[in-house]
């Protein structure tokens, strides 16, 4: 699925480690301060062909959540993940990517309750369905 073919490429590129500090579907509570989270978002509809029930294409959102106490450190991780995961045509645990792009720069999102600073940057996607 999404998240998980995401978190997996940010994995083997350095970006983090699967739940210690990088996490699919929330930020869990003893998550380390500095960490990464991937939130699905609102996409587009899918793409059919002619009148058949089967999706060709999906094109879903994610979102890239960068924590860390320090908000320089937050701002260079959440840019070194939207350079990595800015790609056309390749292929991730066996899935097509057509494309996955920024939606916009990374943002500041300001602080969370426990003082840390949060930037993020969302994404569309255009993939071939994941096997299920």
């Amino acid at each position: 699925m999404l998240l998980s073919e995401i978190t997996q490429l940010l994995e083997v590129n350095g970006i983090g480690v699967r739940g210690t500090d990088l996490f699919a579907g929330e930020i869990p509570a003893h998550a380390s301060q500095a960490c990464v989270g991937l939130l699905e978002t609102g996409g587009r509809p899918p793409q059919f062909v002619h009148n058949q029930n089967q999706r060709l294409a999906e094109a879903p959102g994610f979102q890239v959540l960068v924590r860390s106490a320090d908000y320089e450190a937050a701002r260079e991780k959440c840019e070194a993940i939207v350079r990595l995961l800015t790609f056309r045509n390749q292929t991730l645990s066996g899935v097509r990517y057509h494309s996955i792009v920024p939606v916009q720069s990374p943002i500041d999102l300001g602080r969370d309750g426990n003082e840390l600073h949060k930037v993020a940057c969302n994404f569309d996607v255009i993939k071939e369905p994941s096997p299920s």
